[in-house]
Parts: C-alpha cells; structure tokens; sequence
C-alpha cells in the first residue's frame, strides 16, 4: 500500500495552515500576501517622502505667520492620511493570477468546489463467482455513477511513491483549467488495485445491502469500503463544464471528475458487488445503498446530503422481479499481458435486434468517429482480439448495443491490464575469424 506523508504547507494558497493540514481563511476581509504587501510599501513610501518634502517646504515659508504654518501642516497630514488608508484598500492587496499584466484590475481569487453526488445503483442482478476462498458465492452485482455538479473538479494530486508527499485534493478557482487556490491534504492512500490494474483512491464509496422488515431495514451484506478510481467517463450534464474528457486515466499524481461529468462503473468490473454468501437471497423487499465519501474527507464546501443514493427491490422466487436482465460481459481467458496478447470476452442478454460493438476504452454516447475492434453476431457470443501496442496500464473494454424497446443504449464494461512489453534479447555478435596466419 502506498502511504502518503506530510507535505509543507503551499505558500500560494492565502489562509492560515493547521497542525492537521486544514487550511482556514484569515478574519479580514482580505488577505495579505507577503509580495502583494512589499509592492505597496514599494510604492507608498516614495509617496510619504514626497509629502514631507511639501511640508518641510510649508514650513520654510511660513515662520512668520503662525495661521499659515498651521494650515500647511494640516493639509500635508490629511495628505498622508489618505495615503495610508488608500495603501490599505482590498485592492491593493488582492491576489492577482499569475497572468495578468501590468496595469490590468487585480482579480480575487474564489474557490469552486466540487460536488459529488451518488445516483441509485443500477443494472442489478444476480451471479454465482468462484472467489479468492476456493468457494462458489452469490453475488448481487450492479452499476454505479458517481457525479460532479459543483461548481469545480474534484481532482487529488500528488505521487505517493514520491518522499515528503501525499495525497492532496486540489481545489481550483475556475470550473475549467483556472489555478489551484487550495490544497487539502486527505487521510486517505492511493492504492494498487491489482483487478484493475491501476491506482485508486481507498475508502471512496461504501456498499450496503438492508432486508426491509415491515418498514425496519435490518442489515443483510455489503461490499466494504470500496476504492475507486477517478475518471471522467461519461459526460452527464452537456450545458456545463468541458467538452471532453479532462481525467482519463488513472494515474498516481493526478486523477479527478470534471464539472458536469460522471465516473460510472459497470455492474461486470471487480468488486461491484454485495457478497450474499454460499445461500441465494430470500424473498422480500431490499435496500441497496450507494455511499460516496463515507469517511468525509473530501471537500465539497459542506455539501454532503447527496453522497448517498439507494435503490430499491423485490425479490420473487430468487429472481429481482420488474427489472430486465442487464447484459453483462466476463473474460474467459487471461486478463492481462503484454502488446500481443489474445483477449477473449463472453457476453449475454444483449437486445437481439441490434448487433453489439466491442471498443477500445470506456465508451462515451457523445464521442464521434469511434472505431470498433468488432463486434458480437448474437445476443450471446464470444469475441476476441490482441492487444494493440500501449503503455502499460489498465484499460476499458467496452460493449455496447442500441436498445430499441428501451430506447438507448445497452452495455457493459470490463478491464484488462496491459503489461509491460517483453525485453527484446539483443543479437548475439558475429564471432570474428581469425587472421590468416
């Protein structure tokens, strides 16, 4: 597990820093940067030596005549006065991007903070898995969609392999691009997800499963702490934030959601799952509830009433009655390996009358011009493919049909990891003959 260690305390972020790294604004109505302050006493100084000069000057002319000596002198003190309080103005000392030329209106930094919120856990069903025990479970898997609709990303930072380091949250003062203005360091780890063949974020999301007994939910499983990783992959609200996708990849030094974009995970990824146990559930009424943040270490400026979202169902004769079956993918073969390797995918209960296209990457509805790697002929059916030459990582598979009873689309995602590409065994040099004697 990588751990994070304490990081010194930034010096562009204005506010005071705590012993346990939380950042408090200052009581004033403005802050005071060190280099903001030397620029004003830069300039109120030349200010204050020519006031004096004038009122050295008053005095010269004025010994004789004790009503004009007081009145240069009143005059030059209210001068200095003015000075004073002008040096003293908010915008004097407001903290300007980097940016701006000279002459141009000082801008205040505003913090945008993100908002996650937690939409109901969909595409539920249930799958018999062999797990790590050597034993046969009941698995109740499902979808989830994390979205930002704050007003910032929610992005962390910083490489925890790296001394001196940890993972911070970094909170900008623009919706896109803009500039960190605070930095929050979280007690929380980036860790190896060894499924999924990237880094996540520990303790992201809580997974819950509650029999409702007559109106009492009386706890049945869960899925523990989950990790996540970060992404933008799917684009949820089109009237806000960028265009494409700003946070593609799970990468140690910086992962995020962008305003107006979610990070969905596929009821077929690892761990999308409540546990049930050897047994099949038993009929009843069910709670499945989706926590994001469970441990409240994120900063969404106190807006945490939405990282919570339940979904609700029944189960009839071992089967959840009123809901389709999800169309659902596995890999039969291995998981991972190098540029080259064969990967083979099975996938069911896709819509019959549309043909599923199997992608490269995690599927966007808004994207245009994307290529397949084929296709499935049937609702059920296998495919395979080589991995294509990229750097080492995890990366989406992603199928996906067009539902016409439904009237969207249908899919389902998997990950696979791309190792590193063998070393290549370097030539063995020609042996040279000798000389003729």
């Amino acid at each position: 597990m990588a751990v994070g260690h304490p990081s010194p305390a930034p010096t562009t972020i204005p506010g005071k820093r705590h012993h346990d790294g939380r950042t408090s604004r200052l009581n004033s109505p403005f802050s005071v940067p060190a280099a903001a302050f030397q620029r004003a006493a830069a300039g109120l100084f030349p200010r204050l030596a020519a006031c004096y000069r004038v009122m050295r000057q008053g005095t010269s002319t004025s010994e004789g005549d004790t009503m004009g000596h007081t009145r240069h002198v009143r005059i030059n003190l209210s001068g200095i006065i003015l000075l004073l309080l002008a040096s003293m103005a908010p915008g004097a000392f407001a903290k300007t991007t980097p940016e701006a030329s000279p002459g141009a209106s000082p801008v205040v930094s505003i913090p945008h903070y993100p908002d996650l919120a937690a939409r109901p856990p969909g595409d539920l069903y249930f799958s018999t898995e062999l797990l790590d025990d050597g034993a046969e479970h009941v698995l109740l898997r499902f979808s989830t969609v994390t979205e930002n609709v704050g007003e910032g990303p929610i992005e962390l930072g910083g490489n925890p392999l790296a001394p001196g380091q940890e993972i911070t949250q970094h909170i900008y003062d623009q919706p896109i691009g803009g500039r960190i203005v605070e930095d929050h360091p979280l007690g929380l780890d980036l860790i190896h997800h060894p499924q999924h063949h990237h880094f996540h974020l520990d303790d992201f999301a809580i997974y819950e499963l509650f029999h409702d007994d007559n109106g009492t939910l009386v706890s049945t499983g869960n899925g523990g702490k989950q990790s996540s990783c970060l992404l933008d992959s799917r684009r949820i609200d089109t009237s806000r934030g960028p265009e494409g996708p700003q946070y593609s990849q799970c990468e140690l030094d910086r992962q995020g959601i962008s305003v107006g974009w979610g990070d969905r995970y596929s009821a077929s990824l690892p761990d999308q799952w409540v546990d049930l146990g050897t047994e099949p559930l038993a009929d009843g009424e069910y709670v499945l509830r989706y926590s994001v943040d469970p441990l409240g270490q994120l900063q969404e400026d106190g807006r945490t009433t939405n990282n919570v979202a339940e979904t609700r169902f029944t189960v009839e004769s071992g089967a959840i009655a009123g809901r389709p079956e999800p169309p659902r993918c596995a890999l039969t073969g291995p998981d991972h390996g190098p540029p080259g390797t064969t990967i083979t995918i099975r996938c069911s209960h896709f819509p019959d009358e549309s043909r599923a296209l199997v992608y490269w990457g995690e599927w966007d509805p808004w994207a245009i011009g994307l290529t397949p790697l084929g296709y499935l002929d049937s609702q059920e059916g296998e495919f395979s493919f080589n991995v294509p030459g990229v750097p080492p990582g995890g990366y989406m598979i992603s199928t996906v049909a067009w539902d016409r009873e439904a009237g969207g689309y249908a899919s389902a995602t998997l990950i696979i990891g791309v190792d590193p590409a063998p070393a290549a065994t370097p030539a063995a040099s020609p042996v040279a003959s000798p000389a003729p004697g």
